[in-house]
């Protein structure tokens, strides 16, 4: 809806803000008589709807052994347009043959989506790391190698959310005979953190100033 008191030959202000709002704005300027010349020029704007909760991990284990088939998938929350996601694996983005998907689902009556990326690989020696010293470290055996998954969710400059989930890697038994380490399994799969956003996100429900030529 235009707010005429607020808007000017300049500007044009909307309220409330709506996904049905995004469109092309045109703006046209005539000159007096005798020419009556006109000048047009438009503009896209697109009404983002960014999701309420942070992406999800599913589908993991809490401990993986070289050879076994890691399967996992991330799911967003509802948004229009629909998210961009992507894998990482201790910190680096994955190869894309790692990728299955992305798989988008809509719901509701505006049409939000809701947005899969499946992650699927064989786990190797390589995806396991040494944790490093911090204050999860003393809940930890000092033999245990993990895997840090992340899965990070974005849309435009708007939004940015991620989640990361950690696994441990299986040790081999000892000897029959040879004292057993110490193990505390309180992390083995539960280690998981959200990230907050890096930008504010824009709200259907925020004016909108569309600018004349």
């Amino acid at each position: 809806m235009v707010m005429e008191k607020l808007s000017t030959a300049e500007s044009v202000v909307l309220r409330p803000l709506e996904l049905a709002s995004s469109g092309k704005y045109r703006c046209e300027v005539s000159a007096e008589a005798p020419s009556f010349q006109t000048v047009t020029n438009h503009s896209s704007m697109l009404t983002v709807a960014p999701p309420d909760e942070g992406p999800r991990i599913s589908g993991g284990q809490d401990r993986y052994k070289p050879g076994d088939t890691v399967n996992v998938n991330c799911t967003s929350g509802r948004s229009k347009p629909a998210v961009q996601l992507a894998w990482y694996i201790n910190g680096e983005q994955v190869n894309s043959s790692y990728l299955r998907g992305p798989y988008t689902d809509y719901v509701g009556r505006e049409g939000l989506m809701v947005t899969t990326l499946g992650l699927k690989f064989e786990a190797g020696s390589q995806h396991f790391r040494t944790p490093g010293s911090g204050a999860n470290q003393q809940h930890r055996n000092k033999l245990d190698r993990d895997m840090k998954l992340k899965c990070v969710a974005t849309l435009g400059t708007v939004y940015w959310k991620s989640k990361e989930q950690s696994a441990l890697a299986h040790r081999p038994r000892l000897a029959t005979g040879l004292p057993s380490p110490a193990v505390d399994d309180g992390l083995a799969g539960g280690d998981e953190q959200d990230a907050d956003s890096r930008a504010d996100p824009v709200h259907g429900k925020r004016d909108a100033h569309t600018n004349s030529a």
